[in-house]
């Protein structure tokens, strides 16, 4: 297990596919319960903090109750719902930050980024990117969350304040890196 945290994005209405994206169908499961199983591989339950809407907590928790569901406006923008994650969650040392559309159900990419990461005090976040593009997770640091709290939700997008953040990239041979369903699950 990793000594670092997760949070995922999974409050959105889904309106580009057509209905929320974290109940729809992926192999037999849904795709919330795919992404909660994944990162429950990977990190210790109290370390995961899952953004949904409010009216889903009782089914969240039947999903699993030991992780921490946050229910939060699903007309709020994505970065509404990573603040109010890392209220409910702060950051110790690292976070790894995605959201529910994208598949990065590999775990060589998030043993890859962990052994990547320097003392939290030295960045304020990594990124990955798979040929030459930045993809996800994004991994943040302790330091970072300040600055990622005091950001307006209304107009900060996590991809636009990295641009500006001290970051490192790392170069990853994975490509889920890159996927992301924005139009639902195929």
């Amino acid at each position: 297990m990793m000594e670092h945290q997760s949070y995922l994005l999974a409050a959105g209405r889904g309106e580009r596919a057509g209905g929320p994206k974290a109940w729809a169908d992926c192999g037999g499961k849904t795709l919330l319960g795919r992404q909660a199983e994944f990162l429950l591989g990977l990190f210790r339950p109290e370390d995961i903090a899952v953004a949904v809407q409010p009216g889903w907590l009782d089914r969240c928790k039947a999903l699993d109750g030991r992780i921490r569901w946050v229910g939060v406006d699903p007309d709020a923008p994505s970065m509404a719902s990573l603040q109010a994650l890392l209220a409910a969650s702060p950051v110790r040392r690292w976070g790894f930050v995605h959201h529910v559309d994208m598949p990065v159900w590999d775990r060589g990419l998030f043993e890859l980024l962990a052994g990547s990461l320097p003392d939290p005090s030295s960045l304020d976040a990594l990124v990955c990117a798979h040929r030459g593009r930045r993809g996800h997770p994004a991994v943040i640091s302790a330091r970072a969350q300040a600055a990622l709290l005091a950001l307006d939700p209304a107009t900060g997008r996590l991809d636009r304040w990295l641009d500006g953040a001290s970051a490192a990239t790392v170069d990853v041979p994975h490509a889920c890196a890159l996927e992301n369903w924005n139009h639902g699950v195929p």
